[in-house]
């Protein structure tokens, strides 16, 4: 009989050669077959250790394996069994733009807010910055008690219903309390209007007159003059006159709201 054409493997004939085809139309089915399994496996250079049961598993499969688990994971959801491990340097980002990004770059940890807006950390009570293992606590922010701050693992400052805790000693440079006094010392080498809102201690230096503010209840000053000064407003002396000083003298103001009352906590400094 005639030689069947040779394709693809669903074009062979599994009937042929018939019993009483000649060897040599044999010879040319056998070439036939290898010619049509290298035409279908171009790309198979290696044994397939794949069972037919994991090859039945891509039955169905239309187009690209890679190009639909790239289109079709995004959209999937799931859960995940096991850790996921990233190299150094590479990043999960979240977001359309890949505004946040997480990644450790071998030396450091980066949580990277690229983008706009807010990096918001929330939690349904409290939020803890620990060292790794939870051994000691950096900062615990609570949401309906106190925000700590630590230092080697001991709380130091602490917020309060009515403002903070210190644990130990603080130390400022300038401190504004309530009501607008910041409490540092300002010097001054000419006349002058104290201010509260720059200092409640005048170092003095030269002959000048200093001008009282206006009485405001509950506000105080001191000034310390190398020279005494010479003095504008009404003041409420102790002892009813401005004291005549000598040397360095150091004065002391506080008001009622109505009047200033001063007071020369002493003179004469060596």
């Amino acid at each position: 009989m005639a030689i069947e054409t040779f394709g693809a493997i669903n074009a062979l004939v599994a009937t042929n050669p018939t019993a009483t085809d000649n060897v040599s139309e044999g010879d040319d089915h056998i070439r036939g077959i290898k010619a049509t399994l290298q035409t279908t496996f171009p790309n198979v250079t290696g044994a397939i250790n794949a069972t037919e049961t994991e090859l039945n598993y891509v039955d169905g499969v239309t187009s690209s394996i890679q190009t639909q688990l790239g289109t079709k994971l995004p959209l999937a959801g799931g859960t995940m069994t096991g850790d996921v491990l990233l190299g150094d340097s590479v990043k999960a980002k979240f977001g359309a733009a890949g505004d946040l990004e997480v990644y450790h770059d071998g030396s450091n940890s980066y949580i990277n807010d690229a983008g706009t807006g807010t990096l918001n950390l929330r939690a349904s009570s409290a939020i803890n910055l620990q060292t790794p293992g939870g051994a000691a606590s950096l900062a615990s922010f609570s949401e309906s008690g106190a925000n700590t701050f630590y230092y080697s693992g001991a709380a130091k400052l602490a917020t309060t219903s009515t403002g903070i805790d210190v644990t130990g000693t603080a130390v400022v440079d300038g401190l504004t309390i309530q009501g607008g006094i910041t409490e540092q010392q300002v010097t001054k080498s000419a006349s002058f209007t104290p201010s509260f809102t720059e200092g409640t201690s005048y170092s003095c230096s030269g002959t000048m007159t200093i001008t009282m503010p206006a009485a405001t209840s509950g506000k105080s000053f001191t000034v310390i003059a190398a020279t005494p000064p010479s003095w504008a407003g009404t003041i409420k002396w102790t002892g009813g006159a401005a004291p005549a000083g000598t040397g360095i003298c150091i004065y002391t103001f506080i008001s009622d709201g109505t009047n200033w009352y001063g007071m020369e906590a002493g003179n004469g400094f060596a």
